[in-house]
């Protein structure tokens, strides 16, 4: 098949979940690649996704008028799948042209309620419409959950047929690493900001940590993090620090502001994917307080990794952790965080419920590779060509 893949996202400014996950996929269709793939972007793409590209791939650089993104779906990309005769053209996220010359296949990441409070009004009503248009038109969605695709058809019934789960998958370089070399390496700490860092026990003497890793949205709902850590038992929280890494969101100053003169919330912001597997190894564990998410990306890197995770019930599908993530309710209330540091204790200390959480996270981790979320991805194109999903 003659397959274009919209790569615009993966010309964006500090990626975290989504866009990382489209080139997770991507990386593992061009590893696998029996079809001609076309690259397009109105953006510069990188230069180490470029170099993967196998001698059957073209790469179509659109957008030099620097269009809106928008306007450049609109215009460019319809032309250019025309000429180049494309049978398919997958998006990794909810935005597909009005008039597409070839079937259109979606990735659903998560669909935002329309009260959630960490979108401004004009963002929720383009997501929703996008949603609205693709569950219209789209030739299939690859739902990222089962909870994804419930919500999906939930208010979009129409699309029923042709919405399907396909979970992402981990990128292979997040994995355990050498068992001699866990801790966080010195050089990484120090150009991080995070000098005298390390996992206790675990690798290099120095303070150990617990790591919160993505974008600091509200939804992430990392100020219950931050208040849980404070209410540790002095004797379990000693020199560990809280490691929120990512870029800025619309939680940022209300962050800052709540930990300002906290030297043991730290605070490296948007690090790249070769640092944020060494945070991950490093780290005495992963926390997740989000209250909602598509998927919960972060959780399966960190099981890959061999790090235990304790995570929200409502913030991470089962998808994403299942039975391998010790779980908390999550609540709004960061002034009573008592239950979760509780949990938050227990999962630092008892050395049997860690190391089965490794264990299950690892398990869990091999079957939601990259490989296997390329092949669900192509099982559903060959449904749409095959005329299944018409």
């Amino acid at each position: 098949m003659r397959i274009a893949f919209d790569a615009s996202v993966l010309a964006r400014p500090e990626p975290t979940g989504v866009e990382r996950a489209a080139a997770t996929l991507l990386g593992a269709l061009i590893a696998g690649a029996d079809d001609d793939l076309l690259l397009l972007s109105d953006g510069a793409l990188p230069d180490s996704l470029l170099a993967s590209l196998p001698s059957s791939s073209q790469v179509e650089q659109a957008g030099a008028s620097r269009q809106p993104t928008a306007l450049w779906r609109e215009t460019i990309v319809p032309r250019t799948l025309r000429a180049w005769g494309a049978d398919l053209l997958h998006a990794p996220v909810v935005a597909l042209p009005v008039r597409a010359p070839c079937p259109v296949v979606v990735t659903v990441h998560e669909l935002p309620a329309w009260d959630e409070d960490d979108l401004s009004g004009g963002a929720r009503a383009r997501h929703h419409l996008r949603t609205q248009w693709a569950a219209r038109r789209a030739a299939a969605l690859c739902c990222v959950s089962e909870r994804t695709r419930r919500r999906l058809v939930a208010r979009h019934p129409g699309c029923a047929d042709r919405a399907h789960v396909v979970p992402h998958g981990v990128d292979p370089r997040f994995s355990p690493g050498p068992a001699d070399a866990r801790g966080l390496p010195a050089e990484t700490a120090a150009r991080l900001g995070l000098e005298g860092l390390g996992s206790r026990g675990l690798g290099p003497k120095g303070a150990g940590y617990v790591l919160v890793v993505g974008r600091l949205r509200r939804k992430k709902n990392v100020a219950l993090a931050v208040a849980a850590m404070a209410a540790l038992d002095p004797g379990v929280r000693r020199d560990r620090h809280l490691v929120c890494v990512g870029p800025d969101g619309d939680a940022a100053p209300a962050l800052a502001e709540r930990v300002a003169g906290d030297a043991r919330v730290q605070r490296p912001g948007f690090v790249g994917d070769d640092d944020l597997v060494r945070l991950y190894r490093g780290a005495d564990l992963v926390l997740s307080t989000s209250r909602h998410e598509g998927f919960g990306l972060p959780v399966l890197e960190a099981m890959a990794c061999g790090v235990p995770v304790l995570a929200s019930r409502d913030g991470v599908v089962e998808e994403a952790g299942g039975s391998a993530a010790m779980r908390f309710d999550a609540g709004r209330d960061v002034d009573h965080p008592s239950s979760l540091a509780a949990m938050l204790a227990t999962a630092l200390t008892d050395t049997g419920r860690r190391e089965a959480a490794v264990a299950d996270g690892r398990r869990l981790a091999e079957q939601r590779s990259a490989a296997a979320m390329a092949a669900a991805t192509r099982a559903v194109w060959s449904a749409v060509r095959g005329g299944a999903l018409r």
